[in-house]
């Protein structure tokens, strides 16, 4: 191999290393942006299930958590920090709206506890399940970039 083919492939490999690097941080950019805050991530960047789907005529049980401006009050007062007692009813959402907050928080935070206490124990399990579903559906790059310390 002469110098010149030499130099060649040393700058093909520059050219390549750049193109992965400017990648990267393009993965990291948008990463950044949906999961910037609860809503954006729950509404745009994961899917949640829908129970009653048949029922309400949709094309399929997993859709986008529903864009309700309620919500983005609901995830904004959660990030007070604040103990916060929710009056609730079981069409709002917020124990989902709960999980997918925590959830977010548990998958951008390094060693960070997450303790969710219901009324009964398969309750508890649904939500779990529920959490389970929404870091699977969330978008692949989101995915790489919070990876679970062991499988689900």
């Amino acid at each position: 191999m002469n110098v010149e083919q030499n130099l060649i492939k040393r700058i093909e490999k520059l050219e390549q290393a750049r193109k992965v690097g400017k990648q990267r941080l393009s993965d990291e950019i948008r990463v950044q942006q949906a999961t910037a805050d609860t809503f954006t991530w729950v509404t745009q960047h994961t899917k949640t299930y829908n129970e009653h789907w048949f029922k309400e005529g949709r094309p399929c049980p997993e859709e986008p958590f529903p864009p309700y401006e309620y919500f983005r009050h609901v995830f904004d007062t959660m990030d007070l920090g604040r103990i916060i007692w929710f009056e609730k009813s079981r069409d709002m959402m917020l124990s989902w709206a709960c999980v997918a907050y925590l959830l977010l928080r548990a998958m951008k935070t390094p060693y960070y506890g997450v303790l969710v206490q219901t009324q009964k124990d398969k309750k508890v399990v649904q939500l779990i399940d529920y959490a389970k579903h929404l870091y699977r559906n969330s978008d692949p790059i989101i995915r790489a970039a919070h990876p679970l310390a062991k499988p689900l």
